[in-house]
């Protein structure tokens, strides 16, 4: 009896810590895949702003 107890016990602990360890993947390629694709989009909004002649001076 106390053999089954144990293996649900083991069983539990591993889907907690693989929760755990699934939510902090997710939220570190999260932030890389966003900070890759943030410098791909900034890239091409500066290449547009430097083609721009619109200057307004004061």
């Amino acid at each position: 009896m106390y053999e089954i107890w144990a293996n649900l016990g083991l069983l539990l602990l591993a889907v907690i810590v693989g929760g755990i360890l699934w939510f902090v993947l997710f939220i570190l390629g999260k932030a890389v895949f966003e900070d890759f694709l943030g410098r791909i989009v900034n890239k091409f909004r500066r290449k547009a702003k430097k083609d721009d002649d619109d200057f307004y001076v004061y």
